[in-house]
C-alpha cells in the first residue's frame, strides 16, 4: 500500500499521526514520551468509492481489525469477505490483500498491525 509520511513532533503529546493511502487515511494518537513502547491503535477511514488501491499487496507480519462503521469488503489471496459494522478480521499479512469501502458512506475500521508499519 502507498503511503504518505507521516510527520510528528515528538514534543507534543497530542500530536497526530497521518498516513494516507488512495482514498483512505490512517489516524492515530502518537503516544506521550513516557509511554513510547505503547503503539497507537490506528482508525482507518474510506471514504466510499476508496480502496487500498488497484493491486494486492503484501507486508510482514499479520493484520486484524474491527469494523466501527459502514462495509468493509476484504480479499485475502482469492477469498472475499464481506463485513459489517461489528464484525472483526485476522489474517497474515504474507497473504495478498486488498480492501474497499462495501458501503456508499464512510466505514471506519480499527486496523491494527504486528509488526507496525509506522
Amino acid at each position: 500500500m502507498r503511503r504518505g509520511a507521516g510527520q510528528i513532533d515528538e514534543h507534543d503529546a497530542s500530536a497526530r499521526l497521518h498516513l494516507q493511502a488512495p482514498s483512505a487515511a490512517v489516524e492515530g494518537h502518537r503516544p506521550h514520551r513516557a509511554a513510547r513502547h505503547v503503539r497507537p491503535l490506528p482508525a482507518l477511514v474510506i471514504e466510499p468509492g476508496g480502496v487500498s488501491g488497484p493491486d494486492f499487496y503484501t507486508h510482514k507480519g499479520e493484520a486484524c481489525g474491527y469494523v466501527i462503521r459502514g462495509a468493509l469488503r476484504l480479499r485475502v489471496e482469492e477469498q472475499e469477505y464481506r463485513l459489517g459494522e461489528g464484525d472483526s478480521f485476522r489474517f497474515r499479512s504474507t497473504l495478498p490483500h486488498r480492501f474497499e469501502n462495501g458501503a456508499e458512506s464512510t466505514t471506519e475500521v480499527l486496523w491494527i498491525v504486528t509488526p507496525p508499519l509506522y
